[in-house]
């Protein structure tokens, strides 16, 4: 919450009335498509972002008319170290993944885990360079956008949301079943012991 939320409720309650002063003013809040659909897997990512585009949609509506204009960024997968996933297990050797378990308490093997298993069952999203995003939000900036959608699959989605959300539910309701077995799966794999045969002497 605090990186998700708090940190652009401090930076609104700072600006606002700075911008309020002068009559005019910019805030971008940083949602994600997670805030406009969900996160299989992940209620607190889920409900942060929800809330930080309830929280950028409800400045825009208080200060609007005030001269102060609000947008949202709501991005997919962005190439960056925490969606480095795929590359990860690929990239290190046996005897660096190996280091890593050893040397990482048991939470952060369970979250690697959990990634892992969102990967072999969702596969990647469309994963873009931070300076498309940066483009992306020029763009949107110049054109008076109030949602930034960087992936335009994430507005073909929401839309699918909205029109239906009782068949919306269901398929993601469908998804969470299998993600939860694929991570039990997982799990009890990573707790099986290796069998590794004995060296010939």
């Amino acid at each position: 919450m605090g990186v998700n939320l708090n940190q652009s409720i401090f930076v609104a309650k700072h600006l606002i009335p700075r911008y309020l002063r002068r009559q005019r003013g910019h805030l971008m809040i940083t949602s994600s498509a997670a805030g406009l659909l969900m996160q299989i897997g992940s209620i607190t990512y889920t409900v942060s972002k929800a809330a930080a585009l309830s929280l950028a949609e409800w400045l825009s509506v208080t200060y609007g008319s005030r001269g102060i204009s609000v947008s949202c960024l709501c991005p997919q997968y962005v190439r960056t170290n925490m969606t480095h996933i795929d590359n990860h297990h690929e990239n290190d050797s046996s005897s660096t993944r190996q280091n890593k378990t050893d040397t990482t308490d048991q939470a952060a093997v369970d979250l690697d885990l959990i990634a892992r298993s969102k990967q072999m069952l969702f596969g990647f999203a469309r994963t873009i360079e931070p300076e498309e995003v940066a483009m992306c939000c020029m763009k949107a900036l110049k054109n008076g956008k109030f949602l930034i959608l960087p992936h335009k699959e994430v507005g073909g989605t929401t839309r699918k949301k909205m029109l239906d959300r009782d068949r919306w539910l269901c398929s993601m309701r469908n998804l969470n079943d299998n993600y939860v077995s694929l991570v039990a799966q997982q799990r009890q794999q990573e707790r099986q012991p290796s069998h590794s045969p004995r060296p010939k002497l």
